[in-house]
Order: C-alpha cells, then structure tokens, then sequence
C-alpha cells in the first residue's frame, strides 16, 4: 500500500494527514490553505505540514481551497512540490477531494454533499459523476458560510451603532467581548475574512436564540437552494454543521425523510 499525504487546504487552515492502509500516521495543521487569493501562504503552509510529517511517503493529493480557477498557479504549485520532494502529485478542490473520498465506496445512486466552513459549496455526485454548485466565493454568495453568517452579525451590530440602539444586548457582549470601544473603532479588523468568518462562531455562542435569528435562516437559504435535487443521501461537513448542535438537528428535521451524515475529512479518510 503507498504512503499517501492528504492535504486539505480551507480558508482558515490547512491540514495535512500522512496515511497508509487507512490508517493515520501523522497530521500536522498550518494557516490557510486558498492556493487562488494566496499563492505563496498556501505554498509556505504545505512546506510546514510536509516539514512535520516528514518525506516518507509515495503522493501528494491537494485538495484546496481556490483550486481549478486559475490553471497557471495550479501547475506551478504541482511543478514545485514534485521538483522539490521527487513525489508524485495530484490537486483538485478541497471539497471535491473531501467528496471523493467520502464517496469511494458507495453506490452510483445521487447524494449531496454540503460544505458549509469558511465559505460554501455543494458537491452533487450522481451515477459516479460530481459536479460542483455554489462556491462563487464571497462576494456573489457564500450563503450560509462563516463568512456569510459573519457578515450579517456585523450588519446588524454596525446598524445597532447607526441607530443608537447601544443597549442592544448583542452590541453590549460584542464591544465587551472584542474589548472594543464602538463598531467603527473596530471595523478595520473585518478586512481579514477569517475574522468575519470567526464572528459565526461568537453568535452561535449568544444562545438558542441567536443561532435561530442569525445562523438557522442562511443554512435554510442554503438547503432551500438544492432542495430540487433528487437525493436520498446528504452529507454534511464544515465547521457550521460540526461545530452546531442546534444546526444539526435542524438539518436533520429539514432532511426527515433522508439520510443525513455529519462527517469530516477525517473521517472520511477511514473510509
């Protein structure tokens, strides 16, 4: 059996697992892995992950956020890991690795596989074909997304500044909780989409209630988009299904007449 180093580069981190016959034998996590918006990080960061696990294995398989956009800095980055480790290399998508793996030994009937992390997008596997739907990146629509749940927090707390309305009890616990003295002493901070992204999190962590009023409605928007495709079978991965107990069950009564599966890449990995 070959030694195979998986990478699995998102928008937040990247994460390398060194398998052989299935097993995990070391896994090292680096800084974001988008080879399309940061060609030099993404390099930077598989190097420190390859630096860890160490060069005994037999391939490389990339799967990255950003991948298949810009062909010119996919071939540069496949040219540069097999001249610099003599390995042999393949790259795709984060998500259509992930849903490859996920979907090696299943059967040709349809699933869906539904990535909802820092941004989002939908693998449809169908009589062992995949296509690829949503994952425009953030500016057209990341709908239900870190980011895009992020947004909306931040929308509605810089509408609570404009509007005076500083006894919001949201507005209260983010100025407390980010030491912050207003949203436009702040906002600089939002340039960098993994702090936007991380906003997704600190709602979720506001009660029941926020993740009803600010996550539940862009995951539904998100289901609703697919909802005409004919499956039976949906898997779920990214940190806003896995990170939310309240998420799943809704995913599970909107799906209450299907198979739902939580998973992540590396569970995936053992199949």
């Amino acid at each position: 059996m070959k030694k195979i180093l998986y990478v699995d580069g998102g928008g937040t981190k990247t994460i390398g697992f060194l398998v052989h016959d299935k097993k995990i034998i070391s896994s090292k996590t680096s800084g974001a892995g988008n080879i399309d918006t940061n060609w030099e990080l993404t390099k930077n960061n598989i190097v420190e992950i390859i630096n860890h696990v160490g060069h005994d294995f037999d391939e490389i398989h990339l799967g990255l956020a950003g991948a298949l956009i810009s062909l010119d800095k996919d071939a540069r980055m496949i040219e540069f890991l097999k001249q610099e480790y003599k390995k042999e290399v393949f790259l795709t998508t984060d998500l259509l690795l992930v849903s490859k793996l996920c979907f090696q030994n299943t059967d040709k009937n349809p699933k869906l596989l539904i990535n909802l992390g820092t941004g989002t997008a939908i693998i449809h596997f169908d009589n062992y074909k995949y296509r690829t739907i949503l994952g425009w990146g953030k500016y057209i629509g990341d709908f239900g997304s870190g980011y895009d749940i992020g947004l909306n927090v931040i929308q509605y707390l810089c509408k609570a500044e404009d509007l005076s309305n500083f006894e919001d009890k949201y507005y209260q616990k983010f100025l407390k909780d980010f030491n912050a003295n207003s949203m436009r002493e702040y906002i600089h901070h939002f340039n960098d989409p993994k702090n936007v992204s991380k906003l997704s999190l600190w709602i979720s962590e506001q009660g029941e209630k926020a993740v009803y009023d600010f996550v539940i409605p862009r995951v539904k928007y998100t289901l609703d988009y697919v909802s005409k495709i004919e499956t039976d079978d949906i898997y779920c991965i990214g940190s806003i299904f896995t990170k939310n107990k309240i998420v799943q069950e809704y995913t599970k009564n909107y799906y209450k007449n299907k198979k739902v599966t939580f998973t992540n890449f590396e569970e995936c990995l053992m199949k």
